[in-house]
């Protein structure tokens, strides 16, 4: 598709991806999969809300049983230590409609399937994992 303006005529590009982001999108792959080999030790420092406080929804999402799921929290930790504001953080998890196929997307929607949670409700109790990773020192990742 080709955009006219001002009589030039240039090549419609959408959502073009800056070199900033990418080097942090890579850096954060990077990451993900170094923590993946070593177990996600460094999930069990975080500061999480008590598995009590949880709603059913959120329950569902981040938890088996009585810990917190360690692949989810370290795929929504290692994304929010490398996004600048919550929009760069729900693209790099992919959680918009025909994401890019990361592995932070195949973990998330393969949580999502597997648990029943809607991407509605999804995308809601992620963006507040977000906020509340935002807030916290994720070192160790």
């Amino acid at each position: 598709m080709l955009i006219i303006e001002k009589g030039k005529v240039k090549p419609h590009v959408s959502n073009p991806v800056s070199e900033d982001y990418r080097q942090r999108y890579l850096q954060a792959v990077s990451e993900f999969q170094q923590v993946r080999s070593t177990g996600y030790a460094f999930v069990q420092s975080l500061q999480l809300p008590a598995i009590d406080e949880l709603t059913d929804v959120q329950k569902r999402l981040f938890c088996d049983g009585t810990v917190y799921n360690p692949e989810i929290i370290a795929t929504a930790a290692i994304a929010t230590k490398y996004v600048k504001d919550r929009n760069e953080f729900e693209r790099m998890l992919g959680l918009y409609q025909n994401g890019y196929r990361s592995i932070f997307r195949t973990n998330v929607m393969f949580r999502r399937k597997n648990t029943g949670v809607t991407l509605k409700e999804l995308t809601k109790e992620l963006r507040r994992m977000y906020h509340i990773l935002k807030i916290m020192p994720v070192t160790g990742a």
